[in-house]
C-alpha cells in the first residue's frame, strides 16, 4: 500500500479547479437504508438477509442492483427470473419511500461545501443511481446544500457505470470543465478507478462501503477517514 506523497499531491491540487462527490455512502449516510431495503425484498421472497459486509462488498465492486440479485438467488430458484424481477421492483419501492425520511448527512459536509466554496472551487455531484437529475435536485435542496452545488449527473445520463469515468466526464462538461482539473471524492473502489480513468485527482473517504487498503491499490490519491479530515486537510492540500 503506497501512501501519499503530501508535496506532490500539492502539486497535483494546482491544477484543480472543481470537486466532484459521489452521494451514497459519502455525502449522504443512506447505505443502512439501502441494506434494509435490499433485506425486506429478498426476506419476502424467502431468502436469508445478506450481512452489511456482503452487501458492501458487493457495491465496493461497482456491482448494479440487478447484478446483486442475480449473484443472491440460487440459480435453481423456483420462477428465478420473476422473483428477481419481484426482488428489484420492491427495493426500488421501499428505498424510494425510506430514503427521503431518512436524510442525513456525514459529518462535515456543510463546513467543507462552505470552505470550498469560499475558495473558488466549482462542485458537482456524481450519482452512480439511475434518477434523474430532478430527483437528485430535490435530495438536494432537502439537505440544504442547494446553494452550493453547481451540476449534477446521474448514471440514467450515462451508458456504462462507474468504474467507466463516464459520470465524471458528463458532470464535468455540465461545469464547462476538464476532467484532470476535478477532483473525485468517493467512499469505493470503483470512484476510485472511475476518477483515475478521468485523469481526475480521486480521494477516497471511508464512510461507506470501500477500505483504505483497496482504495490505495486501485490508484487513490489520498485516502482519509471523513469529510471532517479532508475539510481540515484542505488548506495544507491547495497552499
Amino acid at each position: 500500500m503506497k501512501l501519499p506523497d503530501i508535496e506532490r499531491l500539492r502539486e497535483k491540487f494546482k491544477s484543480v479547479n472543481t470537486f466532484l462527490f459521489d452521494v451514497d455512502g459519502t455525502i449522504v449516510d443512506s447505505l443502512p437504508v439501502y441494506l434494509e431495503s435490499f433485506n425486506r425484498a429478498i426476506i419476502e421472497c424467502g431468502l436469508s438477509p445478506l450481512s452489511k459486509e456482503e452487501l458492501y462488498n458487493f457495491l465496493d465492486r461497482g456491482c448494479s442492483l440487478r447484478e446483486i440479485l442475480d449473484s443472491v438467488f440460487p440459480k435453481k430458484f423456483p420462477e428465478r427470473e420473476k422473483q428477481i424481477e419481484l426482488s428489484y421492483n420492491s427495493i426500488k419501492k421501499y428505498f424510494g419511500e425510506i430514503y427521503p425520511l431518512n436524510l442525513r448527512l456525514h459529518p462535515g459536509v456543510r463546513d467543507l461545501f462552505e470552505n470550498l466554496r469560499k475558495n473558488g472551487y466549482k462542485i458537482g455531484i456524481i450519482t452512480g443511481r439511475v434518477t434523474t437529475e430532478e430527483f437528485e435536485k430535490g435530495i438536494i435542496e432537502k439537505l440544504g446544500l442547494e446553494s452550493y452545488v453547481d451540476a449534477i449527473a446521474t448514471s440514467l445520463e450515462t451508458r456504462k457505470r462507474k468504474p467507466n469515468p463516464e459520470i465524471i466526464v458528463a458532470c464535468a462538461k455540465k461545469l464547462n470543465v476538464l476532467p484532470i482539473s476535478c477532483a473525485v471524492v468517493g467512499d469505493s473502489s470503483v470512484d476510485i478507478i472511475a476518477g483515475k480513468s478521468a485523469g481526475s485527482i480521486a480521494i477516497g473517504v471511508l464512510t461507506g462501503v470501500g477500505k483504505r487498503r483497496e482504495m490505495y491499490e486501485n490508484g487513490a490519491d489520498l485516502v482519509i477517514e471523513s469529510l471532517v479530515e479532508l475539510n481540515e486537510s484542505l488548506q495544507i492540500l491547495i497552499t
